[in-house]
């Protein structure tokens, strides 16, 4: 067996692993919870994946020291001192100001679940604000150095981070049914958050597209039966784990095959983020190319504030715009230097027809000229026959 395949079954199995133990930890943790929290436990079961479940439960440990239930009784009883309480956490708090606002919002969450009212407003305005990311976007280069020697999963996974700007949290959530190509355009529209509030729509390019088809049809030859609720991604055959041996790769496998192919590649101390770095990738390279900054965020599923009110972009305008900069977001070098290629004969093709155009109008002045000329000539002609019958 080539050693690059015993690399990625070797890989691959230890993810597993490693999900699996996430798995238990989480499941004693939610016992535990339960025999304590019952109303948390209740509001933990109805959220829809584990990666949520898990950023919350970690939310009520350290901001509610695990008595999240003893907390809603609280507010209950007397709201003022419920939110006197989390001002002071949040005032001792010592993460950064994202995370304590992911803290918070857990806590919302839960008890706007119970119907539980309290002043989020003043909770939310006295809490820090985000801290600025000093974090970079990789470079194209970076990128490349992973997709290059990358398998068919790897560069459809690529390539979707890349052209859609997506969030790794999506990846709990797609199916097949969720990309669909636009044969008109060239490129795919993909359902993000589908059954949620935050749902919305991104783009992939059409390299994206290929890699998908390419990797659809590996999945067909090794026997899977596609459906469109089978998964957009899925681990590898050689880590069945399941009876039908499909399982989905989620946002915790996407992270870990990303780390080790990072790892791999000879990035061990990054200065961007492992899947988040793709979001950024997708920002500073359309926003450089000429896109309007609104299209670039309602793509990546941004609140616009007031431009959402006075303009938000429709679903044509930004297929049309997102077609016109999506080389932009090519990975391939080969894809990229089709597309300039393509540009050029575009280029080359519309100067011809601009030649021609041009060309048929000078003949066309020409001709009018060659008319004028010819009746004046007549004219003169005219003129001349009158003044010699005259002199006769």
């Amino acid at each position: 067996m080539p050693v690059r395949r015993v690399l990625n079954i070797s890989f691959a199995r230890h993810n597993m692993s490693n999900n699996r133990l996430r798995r238990e930890k989480h499941v004693q943790t939610a016992v535990s919870i339960e025999s304590k929290n019952p109303e948390t436990e209740a509001f933990l079961r109805s959220l829809r994946t584990d990666g949520t479940r898990m950023t919350y439960d970690t939310a009520f440990r350290l901001a509610l020291d695990g008595r999240a239930d003893s907390f809603l009784a609280l507010a209950r009883a007397d709201k003022k001192k419920a939110e006197n309480l989390l001002l002071e956490w949040v005032a001792k708090a010592k993460g950064s100001g994202s995370t304590t606002r992911t803290y918070l919002a857990a806590i919302r969450s839960l008890c706007e679940f119970h119907e539980v009212s309290l002043n989020w407003k003043k909770l939310i305005k006295a809490s820090p604000k985000y801290s600025q990311s000093q974090d970079r976007p990789p470079f194209l280069e970076e990128i490349r150095q992973i997709y290059e020697p990358g398998d068919t999963r790897l560069k459809f996974a690529v390539t979707l981070l890349a052209s859609s700007g997506i969030r790794a949290g999506a990846f709990d959530y797609f199916t097949l049914k969720d990309l669909e190509p636009d044969k008109e355009r060239g490129i795919g529209v993909l359902t993000v958050y589908r059954g949620e509030p935050e749902k919305y729509t991104a783009l992939v390019s059409s390299e994206c597209l290929r890699n998908f088809e390419s990797y659809l049809e590996e999945r067909r030859r090794a026997g899977e039966s596609l459906t469109p609720d089978s998964p957009l991604i899925r681990q590898p055959v050689n880590v069945m784990e399941r009876k039908d041996g499909i399982i989905k790769t989620d946002s915790q496998n996407i992270e870990g095959l990303f780390v080790y192919h990072w790892k791999r590649a000879g990035f061990q101390n990054r200065e961007f983020k492992c899947l988040h770095g793709f979001r950024k990738f997708f920002k500073t390279r359309l926003e450089n190319a000429g896109m309007k900054t609104v299209i670039v965020e309602t793509l990546m599923g941004h609140a616009t504030g007031l431009n959402a009110v006075y303009y938000r972009p429709s679903n044509e305008e930004m297929m049309k715009e997102y077609a016109k900069f999506m080389p932009a977001l090519y990975i391939s070098e080969a894809t990229q230097a089709k597309s300039q290629l393509e540009q050029v004969k575009q280029e080359t093709t519309q100067t011809l027809k601009d030649y021609k155009t041009d060309l048929i109008l000078a003949n066309q002045r020409i001709a009018g000229l060659e008319a004028t000329q010819a009746r004046v000539l007549s004219l003169l002609e005219e003129i001349k026959e009158e003044r010699l019958k005259e002199k006769s």
